[in-house]
């Protein structure tokens, strides 16, 4: 009984270090596909910033129609940009709030993410963006 059990256990843990795994494959590499983007549309484009940077950007990377736009850019901006001080929306903002929430609609059993996306994605993206 005590090596099923164990066995159980050690089942679980690998379970979890897989979901892990992934979800920080999937962030890291979601950011750098977009920064990557970013940085292409910025050396054709150089006036773009701000919001009509990052719209162009889930355009262009994403392939996302602007009502989709549109939504991404709300929501990370209520996010990240409200509470707990009000600033203005960040790259980072954007790719975190899209990271996380296609993850999360692309793995609905899931039932959270169990890795801290904002630390990986500053990792990733400059801030300066």
């Amino acid at each position: 009984m005590l090596c099923l059990l164990t066995i159980n256990r050690l089942l679980r843990a690998l379970r979890r270090s897989t979901s892990r795994l992934g979800e920080t494959w999937y962030a890291w590499r979601m950011s750098r596909q977009m920064l990557a983007c970013c940085k292409r549309l910025l050396a054709m484009q150089p006036a773009l910033n701000g919001r009509q940077l990052y719209a162009a950007v889930l355009a262009k990377q994403l392939g996302l129609e602007s009502d989709r736009i549109a939504q991404v850019l709300a929501g990370a901006e209520d996010s990240f940009c409200k509470w707990p001080v009000e600033r203005d929306l960040r790259f980072r903002d954007v790719v975190h709030y899209f990271v996380t929430e296609d993850y999360l609609r692309s793995y609905p059993a899931s039932i959270g993410i169990s890795i801290n996306v904002g630390q990986l994605i500053a990792r990733a993206i400059p801030k300066e963006l």
